[in-house]
């Protein structure tokens, strides 16, 4: 264990625990942002194959940085499996590996939805959207249940392993959530959800009491397969939130910077460079853990900005 827990819920689990295992709704959260922004796109002709290709570029750009910046990391610090050899290299720069870190799953399933866009947003448009929903919930069973599976039966041929892979973080919760997205926009769910709120006074602490009693069901539960489902009502409850300027202002700076951080933080804690681990776990509080976290990879991520956008500006993307 990474840190000093401050506080136990028992002589075996901290409270720290469940707080990370509540935040493994990132990914399924990137989805539904993802498939909300999509359908908006669409409704305003946004989805056209030039903009979805500039938008994969633009997305590139931000990843083959990283890749870049961590590479020359590696061999700084003499890693053997960062760069690695010449093909471990490139299979990371064309997402054909995730070897440099197991999170990097997520850019080739955010490129897919970019170029399948237009078509998802036409299927949800026309489709109804129930029956979309229902079939997306049984699916997500499908195909989780199907991974407890088949992994079994394919694990000595690596072709299999690496399509299946590929085909499980497409499907599944990932979906869901991508069309979930879409439906939310489709719906207006959060105008609607905001005009009832605005009759309430307190409306950010009913929201956030809402958000923890959830929360507190899931952990007595204790099934990470329902936590998929947690996304959405923190997604529109987020979505609601009365915020002042400074709030407001704080939130779209931390989203200017999002895919970077995302991008780079599992190599401040995840001991891919031992020695910037080493700087990193020496405050050892998990929260003043988490908030140097986020403040090291902010830092990272400016001069990376910076570099593509200007990359983006000269390529007249």
């Amino acid at each position: 264990m990474i840190g000093t827990p401050l506080i136990w819920l028992n002589e075996e689990t901290p409270l720290i625990y469940y707080l990370g295992w509540l935040c493994a709704i990132c990914a399924p959260t990137y989805c539904l942002c993802s498939g909300y922004a999509h359908f908006r796109q669409g409704q305003k002709n946004g989805l056209t194959f030039k903009k979805r290709i500039k938008r994969c570029l633009k997305f590139l750009i931000c990843y083959w940085l990283v890749v870049l910046l961590v590479s020359i990391i590696g061999i700084v610090f003499s890693s053997d499996a960062i760069p690695g050899s010449l093909w471990n290299c490139l299979a990371n720069v064309f997402l054909l590996s995730w070897s440099y870190t197991g999170i990097w799953w997520y850019a080739f399933v955010y490129l897919i939805y970019v170029l399948l866009s237009r078509k998802i947003f036409g299927a949800v448009e026309k489709r109804n959207g129930r029956v979309v929903l229902v079939l997306l919930i049984a699916q997500f069973f499908i195909v989780e249940a199907a991974n407890k599976i088949i992994p079994q039966y394919i694990s000595s041929h690596w072709l299999l392993v690496w399509i299946w892979e590929r085909i499980y973080y497409l499907l599944g919760a990932r979906l869901l959530c991508y069309m979930g997205g879409m439906y939310i926009a489709q719906k207006n769910i959060i105008s609607a959800v905001k005009r009832r709120l605005d009759r309430i006074k307190h409306s950010n602490l009913m929201i956030l009491g809402i958000l923890l009693m959830l929360a507190l069901v899931l952990v007595v539960l204790d099934k990470g397969i329902l936590i998929v489902f947690y996304t959405f009502p923190v997604f529109v409850g987020f979505n609601c939130l009365k915020m002042n300027d400074k709030f407001s202002r704080i939130f779209l700076l931390l989203g200017k910077y999002s895919t970077y951080v995302w991008l780079i933080h599992p190599f401040i804690y995840r001991n891919a460079f031992p020695q910037i681990t080493q700087i990193w776990i020496k405050l050892r509080f998990p929260v003043v853990l988490l908030g140097e976290l986020l403040i090291m990879s902010m830092l990272v991520s400016w001069p990376l900005n910076k570099m593509s956008s200007e990359v983006i500006k000269k390529l007249k993307i």
